[in-house]
């Protein structure tokens, strides 16, 4: 008995390219932005699960559960220290902020911020392109 079809589900929604592989739940969600136009209210995970949803023609629930798993996956990478790269659209990464001297300003008391870390992103060319 052979394994699930291996099949990459490609579609435009809302102005994005979503292609998901299906033989393995989410091998990789790649997003293009298509259109340059500004939505009133942000695009939300929801939205985003109802979307595909939509396009792909999946039950909401297993499209909810895929997006879930993609920002969850990336979320889990980020705490390792990872670094997350989505081809055309951008990188993922963890720095550490040094620790420094600061004031409070309401006292002009001197105290001292400690070390953070902090997720950076940077767009990659294809996201670029498509903003500019």
């Amino acid at each position: 008995m052979s394994g699930p079809e291996k099949r990459v589900i490609k579609k435009s929604i809302c102005g994005m390219i979503f292609s998901i592989d299906t033989a393995s739940a989410v091998c990789y969600l790649r997003v293009e932005y298509l259109r340059k136009e500004v939505r009133e209210m942000p695009l939300t995970k929801s939205d985003i699960a109802q979307i595909v949803a939509q396009k792909a023609g999946l039950p909401k629930s297993r499209a909810d559960s895929v997006v879930s798993l993609v920002f969850d996956s990336i979320q889990e990478s980020l705490q390792m220290g990872e670094r997350v790269s989505i081809v055309s659209f951008g990188t993922f990464d963890v720095r550490t902020n040094k620790g420094r001297m600061g004031r409070n300003p309401k006292t002009g008391e001197t105290i001292y911020i400690p070390e953070k870390k902090s997720v950076k992103f940077k767009a990659g060319k294809g996201l670029k392109e498509t903003v500019r």
